[in-house]
């Protein structure tokens, strides 16, 4: 996963680019977000739509439609990081954590009504918790 500077874990992910496959954007996104190569996709594990009015343009709706899968990547040999400037600034870093306790971290952050929360730490302790519950 990825640990954040606001204390949130994520998945590593993103958008499509360029007629890219669902293998080719995952590998791309693990590789540039962890530093690590991706060997294998496995199974779709569940997909999530998120819709709600747009935060930052008025009259406008906001509507994405994230999957989940299951990955192997190539042991434990990192490459450097290719970070976004946004993940830059938020310090990105690739942990491996149990699903127990970044469910239990990010559930405490959501609860702590903190104002400086990731838009994304609802929908993935969502699917942390969804995780466990297999």
């Amino acid at each position: 996963m990825i640990l954040t500077n606001k204390g949130d874990y994520k998945f590593p992910g993103g958008g499509f680019k360029d007629n890219e496959t669902v293998e080719q954007c995952l590998k791309r996104e693990l590789l540039e977000e962890t530093g690590y190569s991706l060997v294998k996709v496995g199974q779709c594990i569940g997909r999530v739509l998120e819709q709600n009015p747009d935060k930052f343009e008025e009259g406008s709706f906001f509507s994405m439609l994230s999957e989940y899968y299951l990955c192997t990547i190539v042991g434990m040999s990192q490459a450097e990081q290719m970070l976004d400037d946004y993940e830059q600034e938020q310090a990105f870093r690739p942990v491996f954590v149990d699903v127990q306790k970044a469910a239990d971290n990010n559930e405490g952050l959501l609860n702590g009504n903190s104002g400086s929360i990731n838009q994304w730490v609802k929908r993935e302790t969502e699917v942390l918790k969804q995780l466990l519950n297999k």
